[in-house]
C-alpha cells in the first residue's frame, strides 16, 4: 500500500488498464459504470454541474455551448444535459474523446440527449475553432497526460474556449492513496477499476506541479483550489 510507494515524484510508469488494448466490451462498460458510481457518490458529478450552473449564472448566459474533454461514459454531459433541461438554460454539449470503446458506451448511456454531440478525437489537436466554447471542461483526465503532452493539452483547452477553463482532478498523495485502497476493496468488484483507481493516484500531480504546467502554458492568471473530496480545481478565463 501507500507505505511503500514514494508520492513525491509522479509515477509516469503507473499504466492503466482501460488505456491499453484488447478489452472486451463488457470489461469496459463495466469498469466506467464503477468510475461513474464512484464519482457520483463522492461528489464529482456534482461539482461539475455545479461550477457549469455557477458559470451560466454570473455570465447570464441563456445558452451554453461546452467541450467536455476525455468525456469517457459521459456521465458529466449526461448530469449537464438534465440540468440544463431544469434549469431553462439552452446547452449545446460536445463529449470528446479518443476512445471509441468509452464513446459507444457513452452514447448508449446518454440517449436521448440531442443536445450532446460525441466526437472521437485528441485532445492534443482539438478538431474546432478557436474561442468555439463558452465552457471548456477536463474532469480526471488530466492525470493520463505526461507533462509534455499536459501542456499541450492546456493550451489548446485554452484556444478553443472563448471564457473559461476547468480542469478538476485527483491530486496525489498517500493519504488518498490509502483511503482509495480501503474504498475500492470495499464497494469495487471490478478489478480493472481497483487497479486503474490506486494508478491514477500514482499518476496524478501535486498542486504546485498543476500550476507549474498551466503557466508554461501560458494560462495567465490561472488559479488552483483545492476541494473536500480529493479534488483539485484548476481555473482559468480568458482576459
Amino acid at each position: 500500500m501507500a507505505t511503500h510507494l514514494d508520492f513525491h515524484k509522479r509515477d509516469a510508469e503507473a499504466a492503466e488498464i482501460l488505456d491499453g488494448p484488447g478489452l472486451l466490451a463488457s470489461q469496459v462498460r463495466d469498469s466506467v459504470g464503477d468510475l461513474d458510481r464512484l464519482g457520483a457518490a463522492l461528489g464529482w458529478t456534482w461539482l461539475a454541474v455545479r461550477d457549469a450552473a455557477d458559470f451560466a449564472s454570473r455570465q447570464g448566459l441563456e445558452r451554453l455551448r461546452v467541450l467536455d474533454i476525455g468525456t469517457g461514459a459521459g456521465n458529466v454531459p449526461l448530469a449537464l444535459a438534465r440540468w440544463s433541461r431544469r434549469s431553462g438554460v439552452e446547452l449545446a454539449l460536445v463529449a470528446l474523446d479518443i476512445n471509441e470503446a468509452m464513446l459507444t458506451v457513452a452514447r448508449a448511456s446518454c440517449s436521448g440527449y440531442p443536445e450532446i454531440e460525441f466526437v472521437l478525437g485528441d485532445a492534443l489537436a482539438l478538431p474546432f475553432a478557436d474561442r468555439s466554447f463558452d465552457l471548456v471542461l477536463c474532469q480526471g483526465t488530466f492525470h493520463h497526460f505526461a507533462p509534455e503532452a499536459a501542456v499541450v493539452l492546456l493550451a489548446e483547452a485554452a484556444r478553443v474556449t472563448d471564457r473559461r477553463l476547468l480542469v478538476t482532478d485527483l491530486r496525489r498523495s498517500p493519504l488518498l492513496y490509502a483511503a482509495a485502497w480501503i474504498l475500492l476493496h470495499l464497494v469495487v468488484k471490478t478489478s480493472i477499476t481497483r487497479h486503474d483507481g490506486l494508478s491514477s493516484i500514482r499518476r496524478a500531480y501535486v498542486p504546485a506541479e498543476m500550476l507549474r504546467l498551466a503557466h508554461t502554458a501560458g494560462l495567465s492568471g490561472a488559479r488552483l483550489g483545492l476541494t473536500l473530496h480529493f479534488r483539485q480545481r484548476l481555473e482559468w478565463e480568458r482576459p
